[in-house]
């Protein structure tokens, strides 16, 4: 299950939390490239700390292009469905705890 038979889904969805959610099926995709990042290593002869500021910085640049392979697969997502108009939330109180929980998925442990 780490395909959907279509891609015309909703790719966040609100909660009876009050909260945004992934989809079911994104999340499953995105469980399913998991993988990838066992491939990603630092570099070799430098120094712990440098070897681990890079290897952290790859990690990262994979995980921001994961999320934007997931988002470009679901044909007219917009952004602005969850952050309104306002993306800096400035306006409405969605807004502005999406825009602390975007960050958040480039910054989940793998």
């Amino acid at each position: 299950m780490t395909e959907p038979p279509h891609w015309d889904i909703d790719l966040f969805h609100w909660t009876n939390r009050s909260d945004w959610a992934l989809d079911d099926w994104a999340i499953q995709w995105l469980y399913g490239k998991f993988h990838e990042a066992n491939a990603i290593r630092g570099p070799e002869g430098v120094g712990q700390s440098l070897h681990d500021r890079r290897l952290n910085t790859r990690l990262n640049s994979w995980k921001q292009g994961l999320q934007d392979r997931l988002v470009a697969k679901v044909p007219g997502f917009n952004w602005e469905i969850i952050t309104g108009p306002d993306p800096t939330g400035t306006k409405t109180p969605e807004a502005k705890h999406v825009r602390y929980k975007l960050p958040a998925m480039n910054e989940v442990e793998i």
